[in-house]
């Protein structure tokens, strides 16, 4: 998250995969804000963007309910097993500089209840414990949900962590031509004057069409030594959060992946083949003998999703087939 402090205010701005599917099939970014403080008596302001330097300001949303907010005291470990399920092994500290916590049941948790990022991690947790003024001890977690596996492993003391409440959380939608297009953002409370306060710098990257690496991938050589490859799509509508599978396509996921192929070593990429309406690839022997091959040394693959705004997504990890 992109982060401002002009205090006594903060602004959080990001835009990772969406955290709806009101917003899956649009760019745009997120933002949330708040008094930087618990103590600052603030009772809303408005968003304004300016998309020519700095010159000009337009408002483009008013914030009126306040985003609940912290740091961590504490690193939240990688969860075994790769995050699916429920991670009832780890544990963190935040002391939460606005709002408060609660302890929810796991069904309300499934439902989408404290739901909240965590350094560069959307997750949910079922128990926050209060241990002193503003400290919670939280555990039991959903994790690595949106599309942000990778940020599991990579959590520090002092992250951010943001509640993703309902009503607190803006999204800015944009036209596929803006991303990439810097922008600067103020936030201007009520009664107050937009050349008065400090701009964010921001450059919308669409990760919320970004399409999801896809799941799944498997290679299997065949007795004629052919390789196939079969993996499964992934929306990014509706997850599923526990095996991070969803077949059921997002109103604008594209059917168009690319195959990636690459010696037992990884170092030499062999050829690259997109494949369209169809999870599967055959690299036949005759392919790999004109690509240098004998049909019997080890071949790395990785897929991805191709977005006709974007290109292609990212990448599933590689997997090796002898």
């Amino acid at each position: 998250m992109s982060l401002t402090q002009p205090a006594p205010f903060v602004l959080y701005v990001w835009d990772w995969a969406p955290l709806s599917d009101a917003e899956a099939c649009h760019p745009g970014y997120y933002f949330a804000a708040a008094p930087y403080g618990p103590d600052e008596d603030w009772r809303g302001g408005v968003i304004y963007e300016s998309r020519d330097g700095g010159s000009t300001f337009q408002p483009i949303q008013p914030v009126s309910r306040l985003a609940t907010y912290g740091r961590a005291k504490t690193v939240l470990a990688d969860p075994a097993g790769g995050g699916h399920g429920w991670d009832r092994a780890s544990t963190v500290q935040v002391e939460i500089t606005r709002g408060e916590l609660e302890s929810r049941p796991e069904l309300d948790v499934l439902n989408g209840a404290n739901a909240a990022i965590l350094g560069s991690e959307v997750l949910a947790f079922q128990n926050a414990t209060l241990v002193s003024e503003r400290v919670y001890d939280l555990d039991t977690f959903i994790r690595g949900q949106r599309n942000t596996e990778d940020g599991m492993g990579d959590h520090e003391i002092g992250e951010d962590v943001l509640l993703l409440t309902r009503g607190s959380i803006g999204f800015r939608r944009l036209d596929a031509a803006q991303i990439g297009a810097a922008i600067k953002l103020k936030l201007v409370p009520d009664g107050g004057a937009p050349a008065d306060f400090p701009a964010l710098d921001f450059t919308p990257n669409g990760g919320t069409i970004l399409p999801l690496p896809p799941a799944n991938l498997v290679g299997v050589r065949q007795a004629n030594d052919d390789i196939v490859y079969t993996w499964d799509h992934r929306s990014r509508g509706r997850f599923r959060f526990f095996d991070g599978v969803e077949h059921r396509l997002c109103c604008c996921d594209d059917q168009k992946y690319r195959v990636t192929l690459k010696d037992g070593s990884g170092t030499t990429t062999l050829r690259t083949v997109d494949v369209e309406d169809a999870t599967t690839h055959t690299y036949t022997l005759a392919q790999q003998q004109a690509d240098g091959l004998t049909g019997s040394e080890p071949v790395r693959a990785s897929v991805q999703q191709i977005s006709t705004v974007l290109g292609p997504g990212r990448a599933t990890a590689e997997i090796t087939t002898s």
